[in-house]
């Protein structure tokens, strides 16, 4: 039976080091689909299905027939894990690879993964090697305390950044 991945950037910037990981993960094993929103127009193929940009009512609509949702490290990739019921995968955006404009993804990494059902890539080995298992992944769970805990723990580190304007 096939698994499908939704894969969701976000809606910032693209994130070719995620997309190529995942796009590359599915075109090499038969067992699986992806449902990309990558900002980006990419060609769509017989397992890989790309979307530049999707309304979120389409965004839900995919999501809710993946088997697992794959993203960057954003809170919104966590939520609509947790909102459907499936795990999560993510991979943190590097400031130093240009791929964001602060570390805030990577701090956030030490606030979520203590969460049950958000995995944490630490590479992209790792994302695979976490795709390849799907099956053996729990949907994304916590309770309201260790949500605010994060959202707290977030905003603290932010705030605490030098950003340029």
């Amino acid at each position: 039976m096939t698994k499908t991945i939704f894969l969701s950037v976000g809606t910032q910037f693209p994130f070719p080091r995620l997309i190529n990981c995942v796009r590359t993960f599915v075109e090499n094993n038969d067992d699986y689909h992806c449902m990309a929103q990558t900002l980006q127009e990419l060609v769509t193929t017989q397992r890989f299905t790309n979307f530049s940009t999707l309304d979120e009512s389409k965004m839900l609509e995919l999501a809710s027939m993946s088997d697992v949702i794959v993203g960057h490290l954003g809170i919104g990739t966590v939520l609509l894990a947790k909102k459907l019921n499936k795990p999560a995968v993510v991979l943190a955006r590097k400031f130093e690879q240009g791929e964001h404009r602060s570390e805030h993804q990577e701090k956030s990494v030490e606030y979520l993964s203590p969460i049950e059902g958000v995995y944490i890539a630490e590479n992209e080995k790792h994302c695979r090697s976490l795709l390849n298992s799907v099956d053996n992944l729990s949907a994304a769970q916590w309770n309201t305390a260790e949500l605010l805990s994060f959202a707290n723990n977030l905003k603290d580190h932010i705030n605490s950044l030098e950003l340029e304007t």
